[in-house]
């Protein structure tokens, strides 16, 4: 009997032992799901949302293959986004990095650190300033956008078709988004083109907020005359749409509205007569090129474009 205790006592903590291996070999020959980390610049801009949405619906096609984390920074803020990159590098959770900037410039010293360990990196929407990639050895694995400049001669083309002929007075009022952003630089550039000098352009960054562009137009509007305002995305469209009715502009003075993305309160605008036109992107299908880019590039998918513009389409009542 004391044997057979002696006996137990060596083979107990042997076989523990052994069972302890086994599951540590079993897990090292399972396949680890990889975590893609999808990161935007707001939780509550319109078109954003929809590029949300769009990652979502790669998530759901992935899911079992690969676990997909969307977050989103402060509305437009890079501080904020810069924070969130570098919580999910310290505390190694992330495979690949799908990323909508917030700033061009501002999120790349800590987007270096995904690429210097070797983490493939997506960009959406805007590009990341070429010079800060380059100074800071920034591996970009994809960019997907939208072709913003085309879609800003688009919105041009459709305000010379608005607006009053026989008048060599016109003026237009261009609210532009935020100048840390590539996209918001090329649909002026791509306006500004279209129209030529053939009509008087004034340009006020409106900061692709809603509120600052309702601020802006009801200033303007109370002390000069426009003929047309182009907001560079519809939120701000709208915010000129709310500006001219609470100064109770008549419908004969409305200028021609035009705006950008064809979010759903964008298109409502145009269904009721409000906005004139907008310009479509597909943001959802942004959204999910971006999850699926990531996966390609784990994959060394030789398919993976390192650059791909999708189209933008009009939208006009």
């Amino acid at each position: 009997m004391v044997r057979h205790r002696i006996l137990w006592k060596i083979v107990l903590p042997l076989l523990i032992l052994v069972v302890v291996i086994a599951f540590a070999w079993i897990r090292t020959r399972q396949p680890q799901i990889q975590r893609i980390v999808v990161i935007l610049p707001s939780a509550v801009n319109p078109y954003w949302l929809e590029v949300k949405a769009g990652a979502e619906d790669a998530a759901s096609e992935l899911r079992g293959h690969y676990e997909v984390r969307i977050e989103a920074s402060q509305s437009m803020d890079a501080a904020s986004q810069t924070a969130l990159l570098n919580s999910f590098i310290s505390r190694g959770e992330v495979n690949a990095l799908v990323l909508g900037p917030a700033s061009d410039t501002d999120t790349v010293s800590a987007v270096s650190k995904y690429s210097a360990t070797g983490i493939p990196i997506v960009v959406i929407d805007t590009p990341l300033n070429a010079a800060e990639v380059r100074a800071l050895n920034v591996r970009i694995a994809a960019f997907i956008g939208s072709d913003n400049v085309d879609g800003g001669y688009k919105a041009g083309q459709l305000m010379l078709e608005a607006l009053p002929s026989g008048n060599d007075k016109l003026r237009v009022l261009l609210l532009e988004g935020l100048p840390v952003h590539q996209s918001a630089i090329d649909r002026a550039a791509g306006f500004t083109k279209a129209l030529n000098d053939r009509v008087e352009i004034v340009r006020v960054n409106g900061e692709w907020s809603r509120d600052k562009a309702q601020e802006i137009v009801a200033s303007k509007f109370s002390r000069e005359r426009f003929d047309g305002i182009f907001g560079s995305n519809d939120e701000m469209a709208l915010g000129a749409i709310a500006a001219l009715k609470a100064l109770h502009v008549s419908r004969a003075q409305w200028p021609v509205i035009i705006g950008f993305d064809a979010t759903q309160d964008g298109l409502s605008a145009i269904q009721n007569g409000d906005m004139y036109a907008t310009i479509q992107q597909d943001a959802r299908g942004l959204g999910r090129s971006g999850v699926l880019d990531a996966v390609k590039a784990l994959q060394h998918d030789p398919s993976l474009q390192a650059q791909r513009l999708l189209p933008v389409n009009v939208r006009k009542r």
